[in-house]
């Protein structure tokens, strides 16, 4: 190029510059940003926010999904009544109605909840919160020896433990990555949530809608606690390694996009239930036929279901249980969560055979049978330090093989695999022994 070319190019990048200067949004925009990061990257304010935020949102998987799981849970048991209608009473209709039905109905019940909160943490991800949330927890994480960049996996524990094991590959440090896998399993993931819609549902059947909300605010609140926790102890015992520095490129605010924010949504509640769908028929064909073998065509349901192969297995298991409080019918539940935590459910849906409840539905069904669950002594089983205890338990314990799998196969080592989740199990027993008897 020659010179006058040159310099006619100059000119022209130089009006292009000035007219985006001067029509820049955005020294207006910029002041506006500025004003609400101001707020929500403030040390104090900024975790205000955060906590009044995730209160809204568990609030609101509560009182928004309501009329949903009515819904669902309507369609299951008329379903399961529209069985015994055609097939009668016998064992096949109860296979159908009590075991499909009602094992599978128990948890799919709960999937309008589960749609709120991928939602919610879409519409946060798309309006550019969730960077900012990141900037929040930078600096506690440093302290625990891990960084920003720990951030994104430790999210996605709370989708799936599985993908955010996956996701800590981007961290550089092999002492952060270590620090970061052994905390995402104490992560609130959607696995779990089905467990504690339940279990605070019992708790606060026919209270408010905002305090199930907080309590399980709470509970992923102290989720992230132990997680801390446990990262700030192996900080301290793991050997240092130079410091990692994370930096961020702060989105602008945007409003999300409302159909592409309702497609992801649906497609990950899709992808949850594909998951999950096979693991519990599966499981609650095996435990359904556990429970009915040998048959006894005579025998009264609880006769049945002491005298069949689960009721030996779990009376042989009672003692291991009866400190938290429970019986084996629960404690045969926690064991069938290590297949999947969303199995719990299921199963106590099929031993308490919850479609025989009158005419209520699958969930009030089976809150009905957890209400009137009790020991041979007439003691209740599901009290409130009972069902708390429960609530610790599946908040600490690592209950997902699948999660174990994935670790061993990401950090090369079973004994690291196996450590994690003895570790975890036995101290998420020990603190829900002590908050049962504590609670009595």
């Amino acid at each position: 190029w020659d010179d006058a070319r040159i310099e006619r190019e100059i000119a022209v990048a130089e009006s292009w510059a000035r007219a985006v200067v001067e029509k820049s949004p955005d020294q207006r925009s910029l002041d506006h940003l500025r004003r609400w990061d101001a707020v929500l990257l403030d040390p104090f304010w900024g975790l205000a926010c955060f906590i009044l935020i995730m209160g809204t949102l568990f609030s609101s998987i509560f009182w928004a999904a309501a009329p949903l799981m009515d819904l669902v849970d309507g369609g299951f048991s008329w379903l399961a009544e529209l069985v015994h209608i055609y097939l009668g009473t016998g064992p096949f209709a109860d296979f159908i109605a009590d075991g499909i039905i009602g094992g599978v109905g128990a948890v799919l019940v709960f999937v309008p909840q589960i749609f709120i909160l991928f939602l919610g943490f879409t519409l946060l991800e798309d309006s550019g919160y969730l960077s900012r949330a990141a900037t929040i927890v930078d600096r506690p994480l440093q302290m625990m020896g891990l960084s920003g960049r720990a951030f994104v996996p430790i999210l996605s524990g709370f989708a799936c433990a599985v993908p955010a094991v996956m996701a800590s590959r981007n961290i550089r440090s092999a002492r952060e990555r270590w620090i970061t896998v052994f905390i995402i399993p104490f992560m609130t993931c959607s696995a779990r949530l089905p467990v504690y819609a339940l279990l605070l549902t019992f708790l606060f059947h026919d209270r408010p809608a905002w305090i199930p909300g907080l309590a399980l605010t709470g509970l992923y609140i102290g989720a992230l606690v132990l997680g801390a926790i446990a990262a700030s102890a192996l900080h301290k015992i793991l050997k240092r390694s130079a410091d990692t520095h994370f930096l961020l490129e702060l989105p602008v605010y945007r409003w999300p996009k409302a159909a592409f924010t309702l497609r992801l949504a649906v497609r990950r509640t899709v992808s949850y239930v594909k998951k999950a769908g096979p693991t519990i028929f599966v499981f609650v064909l095996i435990l359904w036929v556990g429970s009915h073998f040998p048959y006894q065509p005579e025998a009264s349901e609880d006769v049945q279901l002491r005298e069949s192969v689960v009721g030996h297995v779990g009376r042989a298991i009672e003692p291991v249980f009866e400190p938290m409080g429970l019986d084996w019918r629960a404690g045969l539940g926690i064991i069938s969560a290590f297949v999947a935590r969303e199995v719990f459910v299921s199963s106590l849906a099929v031993i308490f055979a919850i479609t025989d409840a009158d005419d209520a539905g699958l969930q009030d069904g089976l809150l009905k049978s957890m209400g009137q669950a009790t020991f041979a002594d007439g003691r209740p089983v599901f009290t409130v330090g009972s069902v708390c205890g429960l609530l610790v338990f599946f908040m600490i314990a690592l209950q997902c093989l699948s999660t174990t799998g994935v670790v061993w196969r990401e950090m090369g080592s079973w004994r690291y695999a196996l450590g994690q989740l003895i570790v975890m199990n036995v101290i998420g027993y020990l603190a829900a022994v002590a908050v049962a008897q504590a609670l009595g």
